[in-house]
Order: structure tokens, then sequence, then C-alpha cells
């Protein structure tokens, strides 16, 4: 097993506080020869509920390379992360 991976990225902060993030989060097994490049794009935005900022956002995947290891197809994955200041 000879695995490598490379994430490269980009993200654009606009000013109503939402956030546009995309990337590739590409792998390759040197061994076998096989790879996925999958594309993401993210959508982010920070809110103040019940007195806690957060960011809610979501990430939409597609795939541009398939391999038989792995995931196959669209795909999303939502987020949430806790802001909290010092």
């Amino acid at each position: 097993m000879n695995p490598a991976c490379l994430q490269p990225f980009v993200t654009y902060a606009t000013r109503t506080e939402t956030t546009l993030s995309p990337n590739s989060e590409s792998t390759c097994e040197w061994s076998s020869r096989q790879r996925t490049v999958p594309i993401t794009f993210g959508v982010a935005r920070v809110l103040h509920f019940a007195g806690q900022w957060v960011q809610v956002g979501a990430v939409a995947r597609c795939p541009t390379a398939d391999s038989d290891r792995g995931p196959h197809g669209w795909g999303w994955r939502p987020n949430l992360a806790l802001l909290v200041p010092r």
C-alpha cells in the first residue's frame, strides 16, 4: 500500500458572514494505480443561536474519477461548528 493525498482549496468570505469553499480531496494508491478525485463545494454561514455563535453549512461532493475503493456518485455532508471566543 502506497497512498497519497492532495487537498488544494480556496475559501472566500463574503460581507454577509457566508463562506464559499471549493476544493478537491484527491487520493491516489500508487501501487494499484487507483485514484479518486472528488470535487467539493461548501457553503457555510456564521449565526448567533441561543446565545452561542455557530457556523452551519453543507458540502456537496461530485466525483470526477472513480476507483473500486472510493465512494461513488454524488454526495453531501452537513457541518456544524461551535465558535468559542477567547
